[in-house]
């Protein structure tokens, strides 16, 4: 086989199965491709997974990865290459998924270092982003500014949406969608930002706990696919600390939850994030499992 290396590193445990997906995926698409046995090994206390591929087929497995959002090592030129394509390829396809055709053609105004740096201080992160993401059309400067300073417009982002909420309650629907946003951008997951996902997406979980008519927030947080899968957990437990201590008071939010609450998907969830939570979390965790099943038998039986 003339083949060419990929080497791919994992940041966390749970993206081995987005691994597998990818490459069920890529095996249905091109099933005449050939790939060797995979090679596990470590890169700085992360997954290192090395596969040889059928050279024709390795720009087609880094497109396949990277839709996956599988960092790829560019371990030589061409490889560096295919993976700054395919890249570029995926980040313009959710542009205009996000703005649609029309928008695209409208040429954006160059700007300067010092706006950048003012929008990370406002949190104004979608703005950076597309500076991040459009390197033909600011250059690489400014667009290595804008990844530079995307982190701390994100950390403001969330900041401001918890403050919006406490400032008045009136204002916590908003905070927490527009800290679910942050939570489930997939541009961000393109650009490694898992860490500051998962943050929104803990803030999420603490404004819906602060104010008693958004208890029932907690459960879609729990339900939302898109988030990641400690943030399903943790909401999930959050819901149970809260309504367990009076069952009597929030038995309207118990009896929805045990009708909605997605237990099969909350599973999955558990046992990819389990590691990422407390043992008390954990026990917590299972006792609500077991108390909405009992609901919902309930339920079913009336």
């Amino acid at each position: 086989m003339n083949s060419e290396t990929i080497s791919i590193v994992l940041n966390e445990k749970e993206q081995i199965e987005d691994v597998r997906k990818a490459l069920a995926e890529f095996k249905i698409n091109y099933p005449e491709a050939k790939i060797a046995k995979p090679k596990f090994g470590e890169l700085s206390r992360k997954i290192l997974i090395t596969f040889k591929v059928d050279k024709d087929y390795t720009a087609k497995l880094i497109t396949t990865f990277t839709r996956y959002y599988i960092k790829i090592l560019a371990t030589t030129n061409v490889i560096k290459d295919k993976v700054n394509e395919a890249t570029s390829q995926y980040v313009e396809v959710l542009a205009r998924q996000d703005k649609g055709w029309d928008e695209l053609k409208i040429e954006q105004p160059k700007m300067s270092i010092s706006e950048l740096e003012a929008w990370a201080e406002e949190g104004e992160y979608s703005e950076i982003l597309k500076v991040a993401n459009n390197l033909i059309q600011y250059g690489e400067e400014l667009s290595e500014k804008a990844k530079g300073v995307l982190q701390r417009s994100l950390l403001k982002a969330i900041e401001n949406a918890i403050a919006l909420a406490e400032e008045d309650e009136k204002n916590a629907s908003r905070s927490i969608s527009d800290l679910i946003h942050i939570a489930t951008d997939p541009k961000l997951k393109v650009l490694q930002k898992v860490d500051i996902m998962k943050k929104a997406g803990i803030a999420a979980i603490e404004v819906a706990k602060k104010y008693e008519k958004h208890i029932y927030d907690l459960v879609r947080i729990a339900n939302n696919t898109d988030l990641h899968n400690m943030i399903n957990v943790v909401a999930a437990v959050e819901f149970a600390k809260i309504v367990m201590q009076n069952k009597e008071k929030y038995e309207k939010d118990i009896t929805t939850a045990a009708r909605v609450m997605n237990i099969r998907w909350l599973g999955i969830a558990y046992d990819v994030a389990k590691d990422l939570i407390s043992k008390e979390d954990q026990k917590i965790f299972f006792e609500v499992i077991d108390f909405l099943k009992a609901e919902r038998s309930k339920i079913d039986s009336d």
